[in-house]
């Protein structure tokens, strides 16, 4: 079973406001907490908030979901429990229930990651992204510990993978996609099939969500060259005033000197004007 190590536990506080805060603020948000970390004398700390990896949205979605619904990822934890007490006890039938509870326990968390996704403009989980949180689920519940403890308190980093599917995980897995006894292949066929148009829905999900993401980040750059273009054109206005205002300045000045030259010159006019006499 393979999964991201987590932040060091010297991070602390920093480390869980960081996971708590919005997707978007992640990057700017991990630079200023290791500042702050680095001020305060903690130099393994600011390293270790900078080493924290910043989650996809479906992680990050899970870990508010573990912050603001904790009975909801609890309850997906217990499903689990019980599921693996039946996979222990080896009823076939009971196992297949089990399982059906913990799927629909996954599938209330998929459902409040996608509300959360959606409060913040971000497109629902497709239905590959539903089978990746339950596989991340189910890692982090059978490796238990301090992944387990990442999770729950909303400070996982990364998807989790189970590799070798051993125990309870192979039986879930069975479970889900064995047919009950005594029937033909038919559903089992017509599984399949509605697996493979819910992989091609998917696909085109990702595709449109991915031309969404170019389409966002090519508005972003042309509003971000816009903003530039304009903050040089006020830079370039405030030196036209500037030059405009001494303009003003200097030919004030020269009208004020071409009076009083002109005065003077009419003074001078008048006294040799009195010197010749009448």
């Amino acid at each position: 079973m393979k999964s991201a190590s987590g932040p060091a536990a010297g991070a602390g506080s920093a480390i869980a406001r960081l996971y708590g805060a919005p997707l978007d603020e992640f990057v700017e948000l991990r630079r200023t907490l290791a500042a702050e970390r680095r001020s305060a004398g903690d130099v393994t700390g600011a390293r270790d908030v900078l080493a924290a990896k910043k989650p996809s949205r479906m992680v990050w979605a899970t870990n508010q979901v573990a912050r603001r619904h904790p009975g909801v990822l609890r309850a997906a934890f217990d499903a689990h429990t019980v599921a693996a007490k039946a996979q222990s006890g080896g009823d076939a039938g009971t196992m297949r229930e089990t399982t059906r509870a913990f799927r629909d326990r996954v599938a209330d968390v998929v459902k409040r990651c996608a509300g959360i996704l959606a409060e913040v403009g971000i497109a629902p989980p497709t239905p590959a992204q539903a089978r990746r949180l339950g596989e991340t689920l189910r890692a982090a519940m059978g490796e238990g510990g301090e992944t387990r403890e990442r999770l729950l308190s909303g400070c996982l980093a990364e998807d989790l993978e189970v590799d070798d599917l051993p125990g309870l995980e192979a039986g879930l897995r069975e479970a889900t996609a064995r047919p009950p006894k005594g029937k033909d292949d038919h559903a089992g066929k017509a599984r399949e099939r509605e697996r493979q148009r819910e992989a091609e829905r998917s696909r085109e999900a990702q595709r449109a969500q991915e031309a969404r993401d170019r389409a966002v980040a090519e508005a972003r750059q042309s509003l971000a060259a816009l903003e530039e273009e304009a903050r040089q054109a006020r830079i370039a206005a405030r030196h036209a005033d500037t030059s405009a205002a001494r303009a003003r300045a200097e030919a004030d000045r020269a009208h004020q000197a071409v009076t009083i030259v002109e005065e003077r010159l009419a003074g001078a006019r008048k006294a040799l004007g009195d010197l010749k006499g009448p």
